[in-house]
């Protein structure tokens, strides 16, 4: 986890309370493609109260992650975007449609 707050800052991001509890989400369900609003949930069900976080800025920080390279965005037709955390470790793979 740590080397993901260390790309935030490479790219002068700060690493606020809501991007680091996106980014836990994230790491959390490696693996997974996860929609906007499946992070928003579970953010949710989370609950800390301090780390608040709106549905427009779970949407505004996932571009800026794509932007970065932080995470692959799968988009399919009609669909929701999905995203996926990019690691050190990730192995290519493809996406049957």
């Amino acid at each position: 986890m740590n080397y993901l707050s260390k790309l935030l800052r490479e790219h002068n991001l700060r690493v606020t309370p809501q991007r680091k509890a996106i980014l836990q989400i994230l790491n959390d369900c490696r693996g997974h493609h996860l929609e906007t609003e499946n992070i928003y949930e579970l953010l949710a069900v989370r609950g800390d109260k301090a780390q608040k976080v709106g549905l427009a800025t779970v949407y505004r920080t996932m571009e800026l992650f794509e932007k970065i390279g932080l995470v692959s965005k799968l988009s399919i037709e009609n669909s929701p975007a999905r995203y996926e955390l990019i690691t050190h470790n990730n192995l290519r793979h493809h996406h049957l449609i």
